[in-house]
């Protein structure tokens, strides 16, 4: 509620309006959220469960008849084409398997890695080996080349 307090004149109020947009979370199993949006401003796509065996990789719709594609959880801006539309539906994006590239930084030569696995299941347990190098000591195997994330 507005009130007058620091008013002392006779005044004219006028009203601001926004159209209410809605963005649909569709995860393709029946299961639809939904959120109240403006167009051309920020909005931080909603985060939701993975499945037992199947991730949620991104989310795709279509803008200007192209099909657009997000990260889960990226802020983005929503443009109406026309400015008429009321309603997107975002439709998620799901895998299960995933690839696995080793890389040495130095691109000096590593035993033990002959069998090692090129990819995995999500929600599985995959089962990396540690490979060995003459005069080094292996301390693990990191998901950036800056070693800040270790699994």
């Amino acid at each position: 509620m507005t009130t007058t307090k620091g008013l002392q004149e006779n005044v004219t109020l006028y009203a601001k309006w926004v159209k209410e947009n809605i963005i649909v979370y569709d995860d393709g199993t029946g299961n639809v959220l939904s959120d109240k949006v403006t167009y051309g401003k920020n909005y931080k796509i909603k985060a939701v469960a993975n499945r037992e065996k199947e991730a949620l990789v991104g989310w795709w719709t279509y803008q200007w008849g192209e099909r657009v594609y997000f990260d889960p959880e990226q802020t983005i801006v929503l443009y109406a084409p026309t400015g008429e539309c009321e309603t997107e539906v975002l439709h998620a994006i799901w895998q299960s398997e995933f690839d696995i590239n080793y890389e040495n930084i130095d691109d000096e030569e590593i035993y033990g890695m002959e069998d090692a696995p090129t990819g995995y299941d999500y929600g599985e347990v995959t089962l990396i080996p540690s490979p060995y190098r003459e005069g080094y000591s292996f301390e693990g195997w990191y998901t950036d080349s800056k070693f800040k994330t270790k699994i």
